[in-house]
């Protein structure tokens, strides 16, 4: 079983550390235009919230219960409004500056400490997976 800062949470924190530098380097390197800048903000906010469905469905049918398609936590609530923001919004709009903060808090603490790890018996259990990805995804909409 999966533990925080066990093999399986440090091997995803350093694979999420080198994707997030990369990508972050690129981005910053070769997207100058605007028009480039907001369809990159579309695409992370077009994944993220397919992983917060892809969550909040495995959630539904591991409890059988539909209440579970709602967010029930601080950085599921905030990851759902920062998607919609990204999707809906233009890249410079209030709410995107208002819970990007939120988000940045919430996922920082989540990831050094992601309480759901242990759940399952392998981290690529579909709700924790899916779980590390909206976080990881989130912080990728904040740099």
């Amino acid at each position: 079983m999966p533990k925080v800062f066990g093999w399986q949470h440090l091997t995803y924190l350093a694979v999420f550390i080198v994707i997030a530098i990369i990508l972050t380097f690129f981005i910053l390197k070769y997207a100058k235009a605007e028009k480039m800048l907001a369809l990159i903000m579309k695409i992370i906010g077009g994944l993220l919230f397919i992983c917060i469905v892809w969550n909040r469905t495995t959630l539904v049918m591991k409890y059988n219960s539909a209440w579970f398609l709602i967010p029930d936590t601080f950085c599921g609530i905030s990851s759902l409004i920062l998607s919609l923001a990204l999707l809906i919004g233009k890249r410079n709009n209030f709410v995107f500056h208002f819970i990007c903060y939120l988000g940045f808090i919430g996922g920082l603490i989540v990831l050094v400490y992601p309480d759901f790890i242990g759940q399952a018996s392998s981290i690529f259990y579909p709700a924790t997976i899916s779980g590390l990805y909206i976080i990881q995804l989130c912080f990728m909409s904040l740099c």
